[in-house]
């Protein structure tokens, strides 16, 4: 490797010398990564080599077995597992797992979604996303992860940068509608600033609940060490209808961590009147619509994932 900064000149070059770490280098790229980088990325025409970010921020959190999966996914195309399965040829077991260790990494990303009319039942769908919005952000979501491969820092700010410094020069003042946007709200309630016991709520993971409120719920027990904490405000939308957004603070243990919103959405959410919204707007991976009754027609949206839909929106 010659030039973190790739295969193609810039004029925002990143200057090495001036990160405390080393990006892996290596003279023997992983063609299959190579491809990867090259199919995801949105640098038009790019073949990427191994000085590519493209190459570089996803070979050392990639296994080949991911990859190969990723590969059969396609760029924005989200598909069902039992789709999957016939693609890559796994039994269910081994590739939800593996799908679900790509989430957690941050490769792929999923949803119950129906925003392309192809999902009508609302079922779980695996996504592979663009790098910026999308994965190169995903991968930093974690401080763990940061720590163990800190490169994938310098390649968000790699893939914040190249893909549009052709056209940046372009854009006229006021961004043209390009760029990131807010989700407006038209009027909200207003809430207590100071946080309650409710707010604070930690747990260590015991055992299968005796009585689960859905399939794989666990059981658990309080400490007082307060390591999960919420937020929580609702109002209307511009289209009318009405949200509750919910922050949250989510540890490694991403099990353990929507272990302790379902029990802060049980607790505070009891009651049906509590939970006559359209439309829930939550951080991070959950199961919360496990808990929807029957009655009930609210969805659930990742944070993330509706920030990152509406960064390139038109104006």
């Amino acid at each position: 490797m010659s030039d973190i900064n790739g295969s193609k000149p810039t004029n925002f070059p990143l200057d090495e010398s001036k990160l405390d770490f080393k990006i892996p280098r290596t003279d023997a790229p992983r063609e299959n990564v190579l491809k990867l980088g090259s199919m995801i990325t949105n640098r038009i025409g790019l073949k990427a080599t191994a000085d590519d970010p493209e190459y570089w921020g996803l070979a050392s959190v990639m296994t080949d077995e991911m990859v190969d999966v990723a590969l059969k996914m396609g760029v924005r195309k989200p598909k069902t597992t039992e789709q999957l399965m016939k693609l890559t040829k796994m039994e269910r077991e081994p590739l939800e797992k593996l799908l679900t260790e790509m989430a957690w990494t941050g490769i792929i990303e999923y949803n119950w979604e129906n925003l392309d009319g192809k999902n009508p039942k609302h079922e779980k769908r695996w996504v592979l996303p663009l790098f910026v919005p999308g994965s190169a952000e995903f991968l930093n979501m974690r401080k763990s992860q940061i720590d163990e491969h800190p490169e994938v820092a310098a390649f968000f700010e790699r893939m914040t940068m190249l893909p549009l410094e052709k056209i940046t020069p372009m854009v006229p003042p006021g961004g043209a509608g390009i760029g990131m946007h807010v989700i407006p709200v038209e009027k909200a309630i207003e809430t207590e600033n100071e946080s309650v016991d409710l707010e604070h709520i930690s747990y260590w993971l015991s055992k299968p609940a005796e009585h689960p409120a859905y399939e794989g719920a666990v059981e658990l027990v309080s400490d007082i060490s307060g390591q999960y904490a919420f937020r929580q405000i609702e109002g209307t939308l511009p289209d009318g209808r009405r949200a509750l957004v919910i922050w949250r603070s989510v540890t490694d243990g991403i099990v353990a961590s929507n272990a302790a919103l379902d029990a802060f959405f049980t607790t505070c959410r009891n009651n049906a009147e509590d939970r006559k919204y359209d439309v829930i707007f939550v951080n991070g991976d959950s199961n919360l619509e496990n808990l929807r009754g029957k009655s009930e027609g609210w969805t659930v949206r990742m944070t993330e994932t509706e920030f990152k839909n509406r960064m390139f929106e038109e104006a």
